[in-house]
């Protein structure tokens, strides 16, 4: 009885450790696959929330976008509705909406900002120099210092061939360089090579000028008179109506506190032209419309007008996402 007890006893503790084991293996691999469930738990809520944050910076992108098109049809109605003055739009519709536009806003480029992530400016032409109209040798004093003389003299020729008025049969500046860059051989043409306005930087002079500066002063169009109540360009207003630069910052400050004397003074000039000079808008606008949304951000820019009759009242030049 004591041995068969004894077996039993002997054989009882092999199968609780049996079972142990068991027991033991089993917990650890319902460990291992929690432990792996959570791992991936979290592996997949990363994922998730990459996914979301993609999704929202798309989202951003999308709204910025459509947001900036909606400010542009809105100014579509403002800027004919308007009331202008020698510098400015009025117009006060627009006050109760989405879009609460400023009652008055002066046509200088100055930005207004709409809502806390809009941003617009508006530029009538008149007071930018026009391509087309103004001479290459004002052009190229009004974007170089004083002490700049040879970047001046290249400026004006490369102007000079960029709109072909030296007559020489020979390709222009701009796409001379455009071929080099690309490296093909240059194709002569003996015909007019005015393009577009960005054009401009691959030419040699201008592309040592800041981009901005290209952008913000100058305009390619049809010709229209100086605006002598918006330009503000001293070393081009005192180059244009032969006077130094020291009397043309006392007419411009006069032209702030005495506007009518300011423009009774101009007309004494020898160098003031009626068919040149004006105290008129051009009523062709540039127009920036900047939205910001999270991390996106869209810039609209535009050629509006409000003349009447006009065939194409408006034109978009560049629609960029950031």
């Amino acid at each position: 009885m004591p041995i068969c007890m004894s077996y039993y006893m002997q054989n009882r503790k092999i199968v609780y450790k049996k079972t142990l084991y068991k027991k033991g293996f089993a917990f650890s691999i319902t460990m291992w696959i929690i432990a792996s469930l959570l791992f991936a738990t979290v592996v997949i809520l990363r994922f998730a929330k990459e996914e979301v944050g993609l999704s929202q910076g798309l989202n951003d992108k999308i709204k910025t976008q459509l947001t900036a098109q909606s400010v542009f049809e809105a100014l579509k109605f403002y800027v004919p509705t308007a009331d202008y003055t020698l510098t400015s739009l009025k117009n006060s519709l627009l006050q109760e909406t989405q879009y609460p536009f400023p009652t008055e806003m002066v046509l200088d480029g100055r930005e207004y900002n709409v809502t806390q992530k809009i941003q617009l400016s508006i530029k009538d032409t008149s007071m930018m120099l026009n391509v087309t109209y103004d001479s290459s040798t004002m052009i190229a004093k009004a974007l170089t210092r004083e002490k700049e003389e040879e970047l001046s003299a290249v400026l004006k020729d490369s102007l000079e061939d960029w709109r072909d008025e030296d007559n020489l049969v020979k390709v222009n500046g701009a796409e001379e360089n455009t071929y080099r860059s690309l490296g093909q051989r240059i194709k002569v043409r003996n015909t007019n090579a005015i393009q577009d306005i960005h054009e401009l930087q691959m030419i040699q002079g201008f592309d040592e000028l800041n981009s901005s500066l290209i952008e913000s002063n100058l305009y390619y169009g049809r010709g229209t008179s100086v605006n002598l109540m918006l330009m503000d360009n001293r070393r081009y207003l005192s180059t244009l109506l032969g006077v130094d630069e020291a009397f043309m910052q006392k007419l411009l400050e006069l032209r702030e506190s005495e506007p009518l004397k300011f423009r009774k003074t101009l007309a004494t000039l020898p160098d003031y032209n009626d068919d040149y000079m004006g105290f008129w808008l051009s009523k062709q606008l540039v127009v920036k419309i900047e939205v910001h949304e999270g991390r996106a951000r869209s810039i609209l820019k535009a050629i509006l007008t409000f003349k009447q009759l006009n065939e194409r009242p408006y034109m978009i030049l560049s629609y960029r996402l950031y």
